[in-house]
């Protein structure tokens, strides 16, 4: 998990860089984006979006139809059943 965060964003899920930053969070949960209260109408009827959720690293990714990381979730102790991030934030940043 050496990789600054920021760099993951706009690559492939299947990166190797990627790849391994994920295998380095634990097992993973697969949710798709069926959040009820989540407003999608900025979004495009054709763009499916995927939630990859670590969380005994407490991260989630979501990831496009492109299979490119669109963003980055992280988590803090016993946030919406994650476990809290431990890996390095950009730009010193800290919870």
């Amino acid at each position: 998990m050496n990789m600054p965060l920021a760099q993951l964003l706009g690559r492939r899920i299947d990166d190797p860089e990627v790849e391994q930053f994920m295998r380095g969070l634990g097992p993973e949960h697969v949710d798709d984006d069926e959040d009820e209260d989540y407003d999608d109408d900025d979004l495009d009827d054709d763009e499916d979006e995927t939630y990859r959720s670590f969380r005994s690293g407490g991260v989630s990714l979501l990831v496009g139809s492109d299979m490119l990381v669109r963003a980055i979730f992280l988590y803090s102790q016993d946030r919406e059943d994650f476990d809290a991030y431990a890996g390095e934030i950009d730009g010193g940043i800290a919870f």
